[in-house]
């Protein structure tokens, strides 16, 4: 089935009926999971979430459902008989339905190609009680399915809104893959094995394992040569048998549950192509296609690029990054590079030199127990203990022996894991039992006991749950801690365990 956003690539608003709806569930992204509908994006790879919502039909839909490598759209649907919002429903349904044709004639009759890509729905003002955020739009065999985060009774009569900058980016991005695939195999012979329209960037897989720097430039100037002769792109309908789709007409084949017509999507004199997704109508509305790098593999290629309006936001975001830079680097753009590999030679530097100094000064921490200790300066009340301040500020350590058990204590704020075992390897005297820590007072930090593996056993779970931390290990224990601050309490704990078991026996 052909529905109405692919006969109206650049309807935005569109009335209907909804002719089922029922309780569902669907899983989305987590950015995407806020009933508000807006997609926040991130470099994080984002877990799906699987939200309570409701999966509603419609005679028609303006909304493209996933599908051709094009992701679905976005928008609303509004309910046509809210008394709160009539008016601008009226506005907006009359702007809906002539929107489409008149706009596409104006295209054949000169119009500039931008006028239709910023056509909008003119009022997005609606109640909200009526008013439903499209979650997800999905194809099942003839049926398009929309998931809601509102019910509507069937019936009802709709205002469906979709989100035009989204969309507006998925076809430029869509019809730069069709031409870059068309020109990529007439050119080279490479042909395009899937593509993917990313939230940032699309790439392209190519059948091949390495596209030269040469090959690159040729194809992206020929590419944009199409885009400044303003080709019409057109869209045709055919049946399934119709003997003109074995005509030249390029296809990687149709879904197992297709159902109804098949579109060709033809770019004047470079392409055609079945394609099921919302295209430009011609190559200008593309404005410029830049292709960004390839990665090559064993037996394809990676090749990402950009186009249109996220071209422009991507040189932006660049100009941006590199104002930035500029002020904290201190010179100009093309000093950049060589400036940032002078830093990080000096940064591996004193990365070497740190380490080397903590762990000598590990080294010479666990030499100064050692020799307090040999010195009798031990303690027959394991009640009281002999606290001594480093040469810092950073560091705070106790020493407690009894005649059963050896206490040591220490922290230091700016030490890492290598530090920590750089001390027990110095104190390797099993009939010590260590409690040692690094990092912040009130961020993450580094926690190691060691010692009697009996002691070990009991005590390290009790002191990793009073720094608020995770760890494991019976002999060495090792965990990750994020209350620091509460490093005399768990002492504490242990001194009291220790005076017990002593006072026991």
């Amino acid at each position: 089935m052909v529905f109405y956003c692919q006969r109206n690539c650049f309807a935005t608003s569109y009335k209907t009926v909804v002719v089922a709806c029922k309780k569902s569930k669907v899983q989305l992204a987590a950015s995407e999971a806020a009933t508000d509908g807006k997609q926040k994006s991130n470099n994080k790879k984002q877990k799906a979430k699987e939200i309570e919502c409701y999966e509603v039909l419609f005679e028609d839909t303006v909304l493209f459902p996933e599908g051709g490598g094009q992701p679905d759209d976005r928008g609303t649907v509004q309910l046509q008989s809210c008394t709160q919002c009539s008016n601008n429903t009226a506005n907006s349904e009359e702007k809906s339905s002539s929107a489409p044709t008149s706009g596409l004639n104006n295209l054949r009759n000169g119009a500039h190609p931008e006028d239709l890509l910023t056509e909008c729905a003119s009022n997005k003002e609606c109640c909200r009680s009526c008013t439903a955020n499209v979650l997800r739009v999905t194809r099942r065999g003839g049926e398009a399915v929309h998931y809601l985060d509102k019910a509507f009774d069937v019936g009802s009569e709709v205002l469906q809104r979709v989100d035009w900058t989204r969309r507006k980016e998925h076809m430029q991005q869509h019809s730069a893959q069709h031409l870059i695939t068309a020109i990529a195999d007439s050119l080279y012979g490479f042909a395009t094995i899937s593509w993917n329209l990313g939230l940032h960037t699309s790439s392209i897989e190519l059948n091949t394992n390495a596209v030269s720097a040469d090959q690159l430039q040729e194809l992206e100037t020929r590419v944009n040569a199409v885009v400044a002769a303003a080709v019409a792109v057109t869209v045709q309908e055919y049946e399934l048998d119709d003997p003109q789709l074995d005509q030249g007409i390029r296809s990687r084949g149709l879904p197992a549950d297709h159902v109804g017509g098949v579109r060709v999507v033809s770019i004047t004199g470079v392409d055609s192509n079945m394609c099921c997704g919302t295209h430009v109508a011609n190559t200008a509305q593309l404005q410029a296609i830049k292709l960004l790098c390839v990665e090559g593999g064993k037996q394809t290629t990676l090749l990402t690029f950009l186009a249109g309006d996220r071209l422009l936001r991507y040189l932006s975001d660049c100009h941006s990054r590199q104002r930035s830079l500029h002020a904290l680097l201190n010179t100009n753009p093309e000093n950049f590079v060589s400036i940032v590999q002078k830093t990080q030679v000096s940064l591996k530097v004193a990365e070497k030199t740190s380490k080397e100094a903590l762990r000598d000064l590990a080294s010479a921490e666990a030499h100064l127990f050692m020799l307090s200790s040999n010195r009798g300066e031990q303690q027959r009340n394991i009640d009281k203990e002999s606290t001594t301040d480093a040469l810092t500020s950073d560091v705070q350590r106790c020493m407690l022996q009894n005649s059963e058990t050896r206490l040591w204590c220490h922290h230091r704020r700016l030490a890492d894991m290598d530090y920590l075992n750089a001390l027990v390897s110095s104190c390797d005297d099993q009939g010590v039992l260590k409690i040692l820590t690094a990092g912040e007072e009130k961020g993450p930090g580094l926690l190691v006991i060691d010692g009697p593996p009996d002691l070990v056993g009991v005590l390290a779970p009790q002191v990793c749950s009073v720094l608020e931390g995770k760890g494991g290990g019976r002999s060495r224990f090792t965990g990750k801690v994020t209350a620091l601050y509460r490093r005399e309490m768990a002492y504490k704990l242990v001194r009291d365990y220790l005076h017990n078991l002593h006072t026991a026996s």
